[in-house]
């Protein structure tokens, strides 16, 4: 009778092989990160350099946000350290026009060409779902502190016929990026910057009241509120009803009714 032959010798080679696989994966694998960075889109970083890490620009998901054609994508020096920040504005990538993802601004530094994540905001603060945009602007000395600020006129809309609107505003004071939020309205309300040379020192908002009968794009009352800026935030002083109807347009309003102005103060 033939004797079998033991198995053990062909476990041992079996067992051999899976470590020798191991070692392989291992070699190719090894937690030595030195010299990798992440890769982005700007380009300018220098591969072999170690002390480049740059953060990506591109947001899975995301586009760049565009107003009228424009590209919310712009330079300006907003820490005020003689190099340009590079602003830009994301809003959800739908293709189908309805975006319900929340707008997103980031701030970025460059440093030798590679981009660094200074700042972010996104449009979900307090249960609001900021979807659209306005605008995005940079604005010179917008405090009379000799700072650049970025006003940001964000939407929530879920498409129908109204929409609620938000000023923000981001600047860099004391070491760090703030926010400062300015007045609300309707798609049927509007704002204007009226601080004359100093553009932020004052803001004129106007929403709708709407009457009994009164359609939704009828001609409206409207209140008119004057926010001033205190320091660290906009102040709502007095609030006055217009006297005749109007469609939103608070330069018409205030041509007609000069003394809206006036009774506020």
């Amino acid at each position: 009778m033939a004797k079998k032959k033991s198995a053990k010798p062909r476990l041992v080679f079996i067992f051999f092989l899976a470590a020798m696989i191991f070692l392989v994966w291992k070699f190719f694998n090894s937690g030595d990160s030195d010299g990798v960075y992440d890769a982005i889109n700007t380009g300018g970083a220098n591969k072999e350099s170690n002390a480049l890490i740059c953060d990506a620009i591109d947001i899975p998901g995301y586009q760049i946000a565009q107003v009228d054609g424009r590209a919310l994508d712009v330079k300006a020096d907003i820490d005020q350290d003689g190099r340009q920040e590079r602003v830009i504005m994301y809003q959800d990538a739908n293709q189908g026009g309805i975006r319900y993802k929340p707008v997103i601004l980031k701030i970025f530094s460059d440093d030798g060409g590679c981009a660094k994540e200074e700042f972010s905001y996104i449009g979900n603060i307090e249960e609001q779902n900021e979807n659209e945009i306005g605008d995005l602007q940079i604005l010179p000395d917008f405090w009379e502190n000799g700072r650049q600020a970025v006003m940001l006129w964000a939407v929530q809309t879920a498409y129908g016929s109204g929409s609620s609107n938000f000023l923000h505003f981001f600047a860099y004071e004391n070491g760090k990026y703030i926010r400062v939020d300015g007045p609300e309205f309707s798609n049927l309300g509007g704002y204007k910057l009226n601080g004359g040379v100093v553009a932020g020192k004052e803001i004129i908002a106007a929403d709708f009241v709407w009457s009994a009968g009164e359609a939704h794009f009828d001609p409206h009352y409207y209140k008119v509120s004057i926010y001033e800026f205190d320091g660290s935030k906009y102040i709502v002083q007095k609030t006055v009803t217009t006297q005749n109807k109007y469609t939103g347009d608070i330069d018409e309003m205030i041509k007609k009714e000069p003394d809206l102005l006036s009774a506020v103060d």
